[in-house]
């Protein structure tokens, strides 16, 4: 059993409208022949992890439908742990509705225990005005992401922060967040990998989502440049992840092998959190 396991941003990190990025294809072959357990993360909501692991396969990926975790998923998931069958009222659809129904949680038209928010390309004022009269009523807010408009594999796509935002305006509810950098989604990632914290590596290209979620669980955090952020972007952060890197192709899995044998394991945070 390997020692420790990955987990990668798939946009900005692993491929971009354009293609694979730097290095990716080399890294996640590494990672194949060395049995090293990794899942690829991402908050897109609208595309079924099947969809994602097609796309990348297509690029030249050895990626598993199995290896794929998204927003989507970890939302599902933890209502249906909530709640059992649930009654939801989404705002959204493709992947999230799959995901939903996968767990048996009731996409409704009236009486919701929970307005879900992903993302979509058919949103109507009728849809927003139904969301803010079932949050009015007693419904929980929850997001699949806290995103703005974004570059990805897919093409240019919108977040889900500003309809939030609007929702939790006009009904003075705050939403719960299910994407990254949640700590549920990166640690039930992490718990797939079947990896304590201290043996768990993040790489992504965003310091609010993929460092910024890393630190706060205690995975050695890796950033990627080629992705969205900047150095420049970077000085404005009170944290900074454990590494930065170019892209892909310069980092390896037996650098990475070192620097986890090298890395001291927090005992203390690992009674804790698990």
């Amino acid at each position: 059993m390997s020692r420790f396991g990955v987990l990668l941003d798939i946009d900005g990190v692993l491929c971009n409208p354009s293609g694979l990025m730097l290095g990716a294809a080399e890294f996640v072959d590494e990672l194949v022949k060395k049995n090293i357990p990794f899942m690829c993360l991402s908050n897109n909501s609208l595309k079924k992890r099947s969809e994602m692991s097609q796309h990348l396969k297509d690029l030249g990926l050895a990626v598993k439908t199995e290896q794929i975790y998204t927003s989507a998923m970890a939302t599902a998931r933890f209502l249906a742990q909530q709640k059992k069958n649930a009654r939801v009222y989404v705002l959204g659809s493709g992947g999230l509705l799959t995901a939903l129904e996968k767990n048996n949680l009731m996409i409704v038209e009236d009486k919701p225990d929970y307005v879900i928010v992903g993302e979509g390309r058919d949103y109507s004022l009728e849809v927003v005005d139904q969301a803010i009269k079932f949050l009015n009523e007693g419904a929980r807010l929850v997001t699949v992401n806290m995103d703005n408009q974004r570059s990805t594999a897919f093409g240019l796509r919108s977040g889900c922060c500003s309809i939030v935002k609007l929702l939790e305006d006009e009904t003075n509810k705050k939403a719960l967040n299910l994407g990254k950098p949640s700590p549920l989604m990166l640690r039930s990632a992490r718990k797939l990998l079947g990896m304590r914290a201290s043996f768990t590596v993040m790489i992504g290209d965003h310091m609010d989502n993929d460092i910024y979620g890393g630190i706060q669980l205690g995975y050695y955090s890796i950033m990627v440049m080629s992705g969205r952020a900047s150095a420049e972007e970077m000085k404005n952060y009170s944290f900074m992840p454990d590494k930065v890197i170019g892209s892909l192709g310069e980092l390896s899995v037996t650098e990475l092998e070192t620097i986890i044998d090298d890395k001291p394991i927090d005992e203390d945070y690992l009674i804790t959190f698990g």
